[in-house]
């Protein structure tokens, strides 16, 4: 197992200046608090770890396969609350795609 600090973390924002409230609030503050560097990610870059933001395009970051990397979704309880027989849960993924957030269409969002 490799030591925490030697691990490479990604970190895929809310705002590329980290500016955001969710970047000032969640994994941004924890991780300097941890000393624990990381880089904003780029999924054609290999990581250890990527930590994904809710509002990143989660139909490039879900299919991820670099090397064994660990991928943490870091979102709302009500984003995991919804079932997936939902309405809005379906649409969502269509919404997305159509506005341009996800680079690919993923109807289960």
């Amino acid at each position: 197992m490799k030591d925490l600090h030697s691990l490479r973390v990604g970190y895929v924002p809310y705002s590329e200046s980290l500016a955001a409230p969710g970047d000032r609030r969640r994994f941004v503050p924890y991780a300097r608090s941890r000393d624990l560097k990381f880089e904003i990610a780029n999924p054609t870059q290999k990581y250890d770890v990527v930590v994904v933001a809710e509002n990143a395009d989660l139909s490039v970051w879900s299919e991820y396969d670099k090397g064994g990397a660990k991928v943490v979704f870091d979102f709302i309880d009500s984003y995991l609350a919804i079932p997936r027989t939902d309405m809005k849960g379906r649409l969502r993924g269509l919404a997305k795609y159509v506005t341009g957030q996800s680079r690919h269409l993923r109807l289960d969002h």
